[in-house]
This record gives structure tokens, sequence and C-alpha cells, in this order.
């Protein structure tokens, strides 16, 4: 049975040059017109790669007599081949074609190799003749004797399915005795790029296609014909990147940040009805505590900024506009930045906006403290914290206690005053919150710099945006039409219901998502299906601080994303250093997981129990892996992926 591939990636000058090396026959492709250009080299189109590959042809892209090893023992725990005497590495990558049962290619990453001789079960006598003897004698044919014993883990077998595609599956069945074993990477550099389209056609269905995250890694080496993405529906399933300092986390959100726009670019060149599965334009609210994203590092050309001037201007009208960076610095100083420009801008938010469950969430509250706040603020609305700052709680005996009412005023003071970078105490109605969630739900990366707030606002600010994004959502998807969802003076809509005391924020919000170009609404004036709006990720950063169980305990906007926000089209992108501090509950509802190095072995197995496909395989691995390399583990994929992520600069 042959299959026929249609891929549809991106083409740059570098991937034609690649494919005019590789010199492959049963390569078909063709250019579509130029969309735009990335950070690495301009972007041609898309490539689309019309393939013809059946087993025979996969093995002959393998090298067919060309091959590293055979296989000695499999078992459904360890597989063991002997190979010949050549350079190899822990984590390398070898495929195994065999013809038992059916056509089938198997995906075997070594763990472990010892040096071995042919006709010598221990070699410890022929070491101590090299020390001892002047002329050690060698049989002629001894070179020929040495071999090395590879052991390691089966990660699946790749076979055609009745749609003549090549469909990548978990390891249940064993390839036959002594089949012939292929590295990838061994050869020259045209046999290397057969192995790698080969490879990246028996694995399409795990690769994923949507926002590039890295490249396939085999051993210490990145595959780049070998692209590993997730789709942009997935964003709304929440993802973790776990590692310790100096893995590359920033520089990983960074390409993330580089795909998104890239994904986003191509999906709105694209009509909609060519879309394919999983496919939905993706906004991203990304917390910087270290304002890098917008100019990254010294040196490097810029980050955000370069990828926006890139653009040509009708592009950044659709993804960008009207701003992408946001800082607590007087909005002058941001715009006369020349990096930045009229795409900056203040980002400020009133005490208005805050929600007692907001407050709750990010600090330390009793039981009794929890619930006067809650009691203040059913009464004073959105007024609630100017009433405890300006002395107008009373104390009672029943919910709102003297103790409770001072412990509350205490936990407030960052906000009294002027204190306050991110709240200043202003009379009139004047935040940012309203343009913040107008652009996301129309599909913006926004840059929030948080260097210059305290780590309290910081985690004051993403729990009011998610708040009020997940009320707004909700409110969506309980609305039949549109004055169901706006409601009027005499019937209140779905948004008064799911955002009860927010009024001055709703009176902005009800004007904006009640407009003709609003992203609520579409070209008929009928409210969107909330599937038609982008999945929104929100940077949850240093997570174990909110989102440990204590923070937990009075519920927090945080969970009820993580058990509900992929029906609402909203995920979390919990960053950490460390697994175990986070609450059991969110980890079990992350389904991707980048997992990087990790400190100790208590956060490595946190992180081999956490994660959506069983890498355990990997486990030593993740105390020794280098800069940007990862084990991506999804519950949409059937095995867990290396990946070297690649350096943005």
């Amino acid at each position: 049975m042959q299959a026929c591939h249609v891929l549809i990636l991106p083409f740059t000058v570098e991937d034609e040059q690649t494919l005019s090396k590789a010199r492959m026959p049963d390569l078909t492709v063709s250019k579509s017109v130029k969309h735009r250009e990335s950070a690495s080299a301009p972007l041609l189109g898309f490539m689309i790669a019309v393939s013809l590959m059946n087993y025979t042809q996969a093995q002959e892209a393998l090298g067919r007599d060309d091959f590293f090893g055979v296989l000695a023992g499999a078992s459904t725990s360890e597989i063991v081949v002997y190979a010949r005497n050549l350079d190899t590495s822990i984590g390398d990558l070898f495929m195994i074609p065999s013809d038992r049962g059916g056509e089938r290619v198997y995906l075997f990453r070594m763990t472990q190799y010892a040096n071995v001789l042919r006709r010598e079960e221990n070699m410890d006598p022929m070491a101590k003749n090299l020390l001892a003897m002047d002329d050690p004698f060698y049989a002629e044919d001894f070179v020929s004797d040495q071999l090395l014993r590879l052991s390691g883990s089966l990660l699946g077998y790749s076979e055609i399915d009745r749609n003549g595609r090549w469909v990548f599956r978990a390891p249940r069945k064993l390839p036959a005795h002594l089949s012939k074993v292929y590295k990838i990477g061994f050869g020259d550099e045209a046999a290397v790029l057969r192995q790698e389209e080969c490879l990246g056609e028996l694995l399409e269905t795990q690769l994923g296609y949507g926002v590039f995250v890295g490249h396939l890694l085999a051993g210490e080496h990145a595959l780049p014909g070998v692209r590993v993405s997730i789709p942009g529906e997935y964003f709304a399933h929440h993802l973790g990147i776990f590692g310790r300092t100096g893995t590359g986390k920033s520089n990983n959100l960074m390409v993330l940040i580089e795909s998104l726009y890239a994904y986003n670019q191509n999906l709105l060149a694209t009509p909609k009805s060519e879309w394919r599965p999983g496919d939905r334009l993706v906004s991203m609210f990304a917390v910087d505590p270290h304002d890098e994203f917008t100019k990254w590092k010294p040196g490097s050309g810029g980050g955000i900024n370069r990828i926006v001037a890139r653009m040509q201007p009708a592009e950044r009208a659709e993804l960008v506009e009207p701003f992408y960076y946001l800082s607590c610095r007087n909005e002058t100083v941001i715009q006369d930045d020349p990096a930045i420009g009229r795409l900056g801008r203040r980002v400020g938010l009133h005490r208005k906006d805050i929600a007692p469950e907001d407050i709750i969430s990010i600090m330390e509250f009793s039981d009794i403290m929890s619930s006067a706040a809650e009691s203040i603020g059913d009464e004073f609305g959105e007024n609630w914290v100017s009433a405890v700052l300006n002395g107008d709680v009373q104390a009672d005996e029943n919910l709102i206690h003297k103790a409770s009412l001072a412990g509350l005023n205490r936990r407030l003071g960052f906000l009294a005053g002027n204190r306050s970078n991110l709240v200043p105490n202003t009379h009139t109605y004047q935040s940012s919150l309203a343009e913040i969630i107008l652009s996301l739900e129309r599909g913006r990366v926004l840059d929030v710099d948080t260097s210059l707030m305290t780590e309290v606002e910081q985690f004051l600010l993403t729990t009011v945006v998610a708040r009020t994004t997940f009320a707004l959502r909700k409110a969506l998807k309980s609305s039949r039409d549109l004055p169901g969802f706006l409601g009027n003076e005499s019937l209140p809509g779905e948004i008064d219901r799911h955002l009860p005391a927010q009024d001055s924020l709703k009176l902005i919000l009800k004007e904006r998502l009640g407009s003709p170009d609003s992203p609520y609404v579409d070209v008929g004036g009928r409210l969107r299906n909330l599937n038609d709006l982008p999945a929104v990720t929100i940077i949850v950063e240093e997570a174990p601080s909110i989102l440990n169980p204590a923070r937990l305990r009075f519920g927090s906007v945080f969970k009820d994303i993580s058990r509900q926000g992929r029906k609402f089209g909203l995920g979390l992108t919990v960053v950490s250093q460390q697994v175990t501090e986070i609450d059991r509950g969110i980890l079990s509802q992350i389904n991707t997981e980048i997992t990087m190095s990790l400190g100790n072995e208590e956060e490595r197995l946190a992180a081999v129990h956490t994660a959506s496909n069983d890498i355990f395989p990997f486990k030593r691995e993740l105390q020794v892996m280098g800069t940007g390399q990862a084990i991506l583990s999804a519950s949409y994929k059937s095995v867990p992926l290396p990946i070297q992520i690649p350096e943005f600069c």
C-alpha cells in the first residue's frame, strides 16, 4: 500500500536549499505566495510537500543495507541492540523496520550502552594484558570484534492505516527477531536528510502542526528537518513549562511568542475553510518579570519589536495594533522609546476592578477574614476596597469582626494612597483592563512588563485579567443573542450576571462589545460562537506562589480555569522551577508539558508522575539535559518527544 501525504509547512530559503541537497525523487514541492518573514530566515510562503512513501521506500530512505546494528532482544520493557563500534550518544533515536504481522517501523530510543567484544564476555583480562605486556597479542580480526551493546525503550511504531496514512501507535507490539536497526543521523549529509524526511513522515501525527516549539532531539543533536508543534486549540488546554534556573525557560517563551505571531499570521492569510483540525488563533497575556520579551537581550537585534517591525502595515494592524507592550512606566517615556513607540501603553488598574476573590487568591487569608471580605464586597460593590481603606466599614458581631477588618485593612495597605504603581488612587475611573480584554479577544500577544511591580501587584494583575476574561467568556456562552448578552436598564444581561460588581468596567465593555467592530459580533451583527474566538493563554510566572494548595484553599480563578477553561477557550501557561509546590489538581489538568532539566530527585519524580505521557525512561536525563533541551509530553500525543528549543537571536 502506498501513502500519499500533503504537508503544509513554513517554507524558507534554507528549506529550498535543504531539499535541493536531499535530491528526493518522490517529493514534489510547490510554494504559495509570500506571507511573512521569520526572525531566522525569510519565509517564501507555505511548502506543500506531497510525498509518496510506502514501507519499502521507508527502508530505502533509512539506508536498507547501511544499518547500524541488529536487534538482539526485545521485550515490552527493554530493547537490546548489538551495534557497530561507532560514535553514539545517550538519547539517540533508532528506527527498526519489521514486517512481522504487518509492515511497521518501530522507534527505539537508546538510554544505555556499553563496549563489548563479539567473542569475549569479559574484557578484564585483555585490559590487564595491555598494561603488563610490551607487545600484547591481538587476533587479526580484533577490530571487527569490537561492538556496542545498546539498550533502551521502545517508544512505539508507525504503520499505514486504512486511509493510506502513516499513523504512530503506542508500543503494544514488538519487532521481529534480528531486525536491522538504523540510527537517525548516521551517514553523509544527503543520507541524514533522507532519514529526517522519513522520520518526519512516520511521526507526522505526533509532531503536530500549529505553533512551533522546537526540533526533535536525537542524542546530542537536533534534527532541523523534524519540527515539533502544538496545535493552537491546545493552548486552551493548559501548558506547563518546568525547569530549574538557567535551562532556558525565558528563551522557550520567546520562541513561543515568535511562533504565535507566525502561526496567527498564516491562519489569517488562509481561508477558514482550509484550516486544519485543531487550528485556532491564539492570544497570549505574557507576564514579563525581567522586561525582556520586547527588546530581548543586548546584541540580539531585538525581540517582539523586531518581529513587529518586519510586518507589513496591514499585518501589523491585524496582529498587533493598537498596542502590544504594557508597563508601569510613564506612557510618554514608553512611547518615546524608538524600539516601542506608539505600540506601548502604561498599564493600570482601578480599585473598582478588584473583587474580593482576587485579593483572597493572592494573599494569606483565614476563613473568617475571607468571609468578611466577601461580605464587604456584597455591601459596597466595586467600591469595597475604598470603603475598607477609608474606614467606611463598621465591624459587627456576625460576619465582619474587628480583628478581621483590621487584618483586611493591612492586606489592602499596598493600595492605600498612591503606594501602588499598578493601582493609583484616582477618583475618576481610569483603567487599562477593558483594552487588555479586547486585545486578547482579537488574537493579540501582549508583553506585560512587571519589573516595576511588586510580586503582589504582578499576581493581582494576572488574577484580575484571568477572572474578567473567564467571566466574559461564560457570559457569551450563556447568551443567545447580543441583547441578551448586554442587557438593558430594565433587564440585566448575562454580562451583569457574570460580572455583578464591576459597574464602571461594564459601562465601557457594553459599549465596545456591542459596537459593529466588537470581537464578539460577526459581520451580520450576531454573537460569535466561542469556538470562533481565539484561544487565550495567560502566563502564570512564579507559579508556586499563587498555585500552591494553601493559596487555593478558599478557591481561585486559576483553579476554576484549570478545570473549566478549555470549554471557554481559556488556558493557563504555568511557568515554574518547581513541580512539587504546585497544587496537584491544577497539575492534573495540564495537557501539555515542556519539561526541562530539574534541580533534584523529588522534582524529577514529580515531573514524571504528572506528565501526560509516560516519561519515566527520560527521568535520568531530566538531571543532565542541556540548555534548551526538553521533553514534550501531551495528552493528544501517543509518545513523549525530546526536543531542542532553538536559541532566539
